[in-house]
């Protein structure tokens, strides 16, 4: 840090702009993939893993400024993460990626490089891996809504890799990403759905979701979202009356807002009755693991969950309305494929194991 007088807070200023060009940047498909690959990308990780977990004043920049940093610093991530599953990405260490490891921690209490223990210690994929999934389990935590949603997207990117699955759970981000399903934003489940619809898609991870009982959290998001997509259908359909000459704009800005949240409940809707689909239809590596995990063996506050989620998407009315195009054509395969599943699930003895039925993040 500069000692000059507002050394820290013009450097803060500085990244904020680089950062937020790099993420505009990195939507572009072939300038994206070739940020991706730079093994300068990979600053965002010591970056993220030096700053406050909750923003505080460092040195003379204020909580607010910190606050910005992180968030456009998550932005970046989970635009350049969007490339990983080719293999080329500098952020997971990948092969001729060079860079130092970020090490310790960032005051979230979780250690977030390969020193003092974890996966692979000397394997650069591992450790960059090991290291990014920590960081961005422990923003998934972070108090501004924004900045837990760009974390759950960049973990839905990163989860796309089979190792990765299981380090998530390894470092309790599953049960992170279930917690956010009640959060009050959708898009936040939205952005939380993402990750766990891959994490569901494993078998090697039910087991472990099992335990966290996550069929009945999210049969109970998915009930919730509907709700909140319904009530943004009905709203939109009502008209109203025309509001007076001087409010009007008030009225539009909150329209456009009221419309943008009832269409990130549409998508967050589709991606958690998916998820429910995975957990239902995918069966535990370890068959002795069936009874414990999310097969067909539904106890009977289990069965009650899932069918109240199987009835509420059959009896979807206002799917139609729906703003969003592609949540609208999505949802009657969704839904059936959910009744389906459901209606084996609560009839199937409880020894019984279900087979695979895949329904993937698109």
């Amino acid at each position: 840090g500069g000692g000059g007088g507002g050394g820290v807070a013009a450097v803060a200023d500085v990244l904020i702009k680089l950062i937020r060009l790099i993420a505009h940047l990195a939507m572009g498909l072939a300038e994206g993939a070739a940020i991706a690959a730079a093994p300068e990308s990979a600053s965002l990780l010591r970056l993220l893993s030096a700053l406050p977990l909750e923003p505080t004043l460092v040195g003379d920049a204020p909580p607010l400024c910190i606050e910005e940093l992180q968030l456009n610093a998550l932005s970046a991530v989970t635009n350049l993460t969007f490339y990983t599953a080719g293999g080329g990405s500098a952020l997971l260490g990948a092969p001729g990626a060079t860079g130092s490891l970020p090490q310790g921690t960032n005051g979230g209490g979780v250690g977030v490089g390969c020193a003092g223990g974890g996966a692979a210690i000397g394997d650069v994929w591992s450790c960059h891996q090991r290291a990014l999934c920590g960081l961005l389990a422990q923003a998934l935590t972070h108090p501004n809504a924004e900045a837990a949603a760009e974390a759950a997207r960049a973990l839905g990117n990163i989860s796309r890799l089979p190792p990765a699955r299981l380090t998530l759970c390894e470092l309790l981000a599953d049960e992170a990403l279930l917690i956010l399903l009640e959060h009050p934003s959708a898009q936040v489940c939205r952005a939380s759905c993402g990750a766990l619809i891959n994490l569901s898609s494993d078998p090697r991870c039910l087991s472990r979701l099992g335990s966290l009982s996550a069929v009945p959290r999210v049969a109970a998001a998915t009930l919730r979202l509907l709700d909140a997509a319904n009530a943004a259908a009905l709203a939109d359909g009502d008209g109203g009356a025309t509001p007076s000459t001087d409010r009007a704009e008030e009225a539009l800005s909150r329209s456009a807002d009221e419309a943008a949240d009832g269409a990130e409940a549409e998508a967050a809707a589709v991606l958690a009755a998916k998820t429910l689909c995975n957990l239902l239809s995918s069966r535990p590596v370890d068959a002795a693991d069936t009874v414990e995990g999310q097969g067909a063996a539904l106890d009977e506050p289990l069965r009650r969950a899932v069918l109240r989620a199987a009835a509420a998407a059959a009896a979807e009315k206002n799917a139609a309305r729906w703003r969003d195009e592609s949540s609208r054509a999505e949802w009657p395969q969704v839904a059936a494929l959910l009744t389906q599943l459901a209606t084996v699930c609560a009839s199937a003895p409880r020894t019984a194991a279900m087979h695979s039925v895949a329904v993937g993040d698109k």
